[in-house]
């Protein structure tokens, strides 16, 4: 028994070295290749090839004999793996392609007419075939076969497939959109893989001809084809794509009667038109799926997202009216009537409770609908964390620091190393640093700085630097006591206060390194009061003045969308991107910049 473990042992040790072994010669014969001393890598590749004949191996060993010029050792590879696998069409197709190389024409053609007539028998040696030709770059004999395949097999879903990546390979993207339609035809299944596919050639590279002959092909075959369900819906994403969500409401409601459906595609379409910022269109759409009445299953998530479309149409106004938010405030408050308060309406709770207490001076009515959503025994961990942060906001607004202080310690104790652990955390950072308690806001942003979550490290990033940055020239924090004070006055929207406040610093301390802060802060301010024009001086400034502070890349990414989006200046954008893009490495805008700053150069 002991020898018989010990040589078990043994086996095991020597396998194990032997791969090793392997291994390391595979990783030789690469290094040789990548460096191109094919010959040194070919005397490695022969030796591993002649003890495994995998495919691997072959590969390299062939192409180091053609950079070589060594074809008839090639040859003889080839010929041999053939006799190891005499079925496989690849070896096959790889001795004709050396036949060809060789100016043997004859045999060339007399195999490939052999291999094709045998392989046309059936669907699955059809399609080895022109896999091997497209691996090896045949694709004019790729070309010519894919044709009497598609003849032989019409419904085969895999030769469809092939003659689309052909299509692809070879630039021929006419061919590929026309390949595409029939092959989602034959497949309904395979529709997401081919938007996914159209997206990248034709979408991301933004070629407007094809785009259009995408549109007109599908027009076309619908004409024969009405009630073609796959190519309806190849049409409304190819207008979502377009962003033209009229048309693919009109295409979409079609669809949903034609089906008898309860308006789920209309609604995913009303998503999009609301994440796009076309509210209009996102309206129609989930008024259409209201319409099915208050019993069909998607009346809630299109009641919800209505309300929350209606929302942010009201907040991207220049000016808000006050009408305008009591309107709201009554459509959430009838939701609420209408959809019930329970565990599945809170987010519509405290919408309704953010929209009373910080823009209706309805604070105790906030809490109160807070209160009553967080009694629920069934209400999810993390609804009942955000209501709770929420509830801690409210007070904060009110003054109420000190109990403001201890639920934002609450949540962040309940909820550690998770996102609403890290929110609650930094708003504690925050209020700390609102009570002139730097050293200890300093401390929780330290642990903030290195959270998961990109946005709130960046902020308590940015918080850090506020305070750091003054705190060394100013110990006492006299001058940062006197900015956070301002701060919390706009968070409280007591707006001519925090002006005084920020006047007086200026005026106290004309030159100090904050007035980058209080310019920014100032630009906050004018955005949420509607005073664009105001809002774009100030950025302005900071950009002219402050250009190697902390806030200029901010500025920067600011002013490049307002140029971008509303203005639709695109020298002005570009010149902005373009800023973030060459003096900002750092910056955590720096990849949306880039983005955009390449589309706008190519315009």
């Amino acid at each position: 028994m002991r020898f018989g473990v010990l040589g078990f042992l043994m086996m095991i040790c020597f396998g194990t070295f032997a791969q090793q072994h392997d291994d390391a010669q595979n990783q030789l014969a690469l290094l040789y290749y990548s460096k191109a001393e094919y010959q040194r890598a070919a005397e490695i590749y022969e030796k591993l090839y002649k003890e495994t004949h995998s495919r691997v191996h072959f590969d390299y060993l062939i192409s180091c004999y053609r950079n070589l010029s060594e074809l008839d050792k090639a040859e003889t590879i080839t010929l041999e793996q053939i006799k190891q696998f005499p079925h496989n069409y690849f070896y096959q197709i790889s001795l004709v392609r050396l036949y060809q190389e060789t100016n043997r024409a004859k045999e060339a053609d007399a195999s490939i007419k052999k291999i094709e007539r045998k392989a046309l028998r059936n669907e699955f040696e059809a399609v080895e075939v022109i896999q091997s030709y497209i691996e090896l770059n045949m694709y004019a004999s790729a070309n010519e076969f894919v044709t009497q395949a598609i003849k032989a097999f019409p419904q085969s879903i895999d030769v469809s497939k092939l003659r689309a990546e052909l299509y692809r390979k070879t630039a021929q993207y006419k061919e590929l959109i026309v390949e595409y339609v029939r092959f989602v035809e034959l497949d309904h299944n395979e529709l997401e893989y081919v938007q996914n596919q159209l997206q990248f050639i034709l979408y991301e590279r933004k070629n407007e001809s094809l785009i259009a002959f995408l549109k007109q092909h599908i027009y076309s075959v619908l004409e024969k084809k009405s009630d073609s369900y796959v190519l309806q819906e190849l049409l409304v994403w190819t207008m979502i794509q377009e962003k033209d969500y009229a048309t693919a409401f009109t295409l979409a409601k079609s669809l949903d009667i034609q089906e008898k459906g309860l308006g789920e595609r209309v609604l995913e379409l009303g998503k999009i038109a609301n994440s796009n910022a076309d509210y209009e269109m996102a309206t129609t759409c989930l008024m259409y799926v209201l319409a099915h009445g208050v019993s069909a299953p998607f009346y809630m998530p299109a009641l919800k997202l209505l309300l929350n479309s209606t929302e942010k149409q009201i907040f991207s106004q220049k000016i808000i009216l006050h009408e305008q938010l009591i309107e709201l405030e009554t459509k959430y408050l009838d939701a609420l009537q209408n959809l019930g308060k329970t565990n599945q309406t809170v987010d519509v709770a405290r919408s309704l409770a953010y929209l009373q207490a910080f823009y209706l001076d309805k604070t105790t009515a906030a809490k109160t609908i807070l209160d009553e959503f967080l009694h629920m025994y069934n209400i999810s961990i993390h609804e009942k964390a955000l209501c709770e942060i929420l509830l801690a906001d409210i007070l904060l607004f009110e003054d109420d620091v000190w109990l403001a202080n201890l639920q934002y310690a609450k949540v962040a104790m309940q909820y550690k190393n998770n996102d609403i652990g890290y929110e609650a955390q930094f708003k504690q950072a925050k209020l700390a640093y609102f009570n002139a308690q730097f050293e200890y806001a300093l401390a929780l942003l330290d642990v903030l700085k290195a959270s998961s979550t990109k946005l709130i490290s960046n902020d308590a990033l940015e918080l850090s630097q506020l305070i750091s940055e003054n705190i060394v020239y100013d110990p006492e924090g006299t001058v940062l006591s006197l900015f956070a004070q301002a701060d919390l006055r706009i968070y409280q929207k007591q707006y001519n206060k925090a002006f005084q406040l920020f006047d007086s610093i200026t005026n106290t301390y004309p030159g100090h390194s904050i007035q980058e802060f209080i310019l920014f802060r100032k630009a906050v301010v004018a955005k949420e009061t509607g005073n664009i024009e105001q809002k774009i001086a100030y950025l302005q400034e900071i950009v002219a003045q402050h250009s190697h502070d902390i806030l200029a890349h901010k500025a920067h990414f600011m002013l490049a969308l307002y140029f971008d989006n509303v203005e639709h200046n695109i020298e002005q954008a570009r010149e902005h991107y373009e800023a973030i893009v060459t003096k900002y490495p750092n910056s955590f805008y720096l990849q949306q910049a880039r983005n955009r700053y390449r589309e706008l150069v190519e315009q």
